[in-house]
């Protein structure tokens, strides 16, 4: 699987060259430019098609969707503390897909949105402070 996209841009050479060209004449240039997918927070989580055919961002539910890429990592306390918010959390288990290089992590959580809200090896020792501040609560307003 390719690392990136390629993006080709086209710009003219000159203030205002591309609204008028008194010469009868445009010069252009190319940039091409290589795009590298990550799964750096707040980004969208970089696309995979997931062993069953569907695309990965259709597996994604509403509210949070945690990538397991590792079975033996133990999720609990997260499941525990986003049940006790009340945030929806749905858990993908990606063992025999084809996965891009850029999921470095063993977990991935992501938003709804399918940007990348947290990314560990483990779930942290306060599962219910990560499950408040994805909510957008502070430390001093847990209820």
């Amino acid at each position: 699987m390719p690392r990136g996209a390629r993006v080709r841009c086209r710009h003219d050479r000159g203030a205002g060259a591309s609204l008028s060209h008194p010469q009868g004449r445009r010069e252009e240039r190319d940039f091409v430019r290589d795009v590298e997918h990550d799964t750096c927070l707040r980004r969208r989580a970089p696309h995979f098609w997931l062993s069953d055919g569907r695309s990965l961002y259709d597996a994604f539910g509403a509210g949070c969707t945690l990538m397991r890429f590792d079975a033996t990592v133990d999720i609990e306390a997260l499941r525990a503390a986003a049940a006790s918010r009340q945030v929806p959390l749905r858990v993908l288990d990606l063992g025999g897909e084809k996965v891009p290089e850029a999921y470095k992590h063993k977990l991935v959580l992501c938003r709804d949105d399918q940007h990348v809200a947290w990314r560990s090896n483990v779930v942290p020792r306060d599962a219910t402070a990560l499950v408040d501040r994805l909510r957008g609560v502070k430390a001093d307003q847990t209820p």
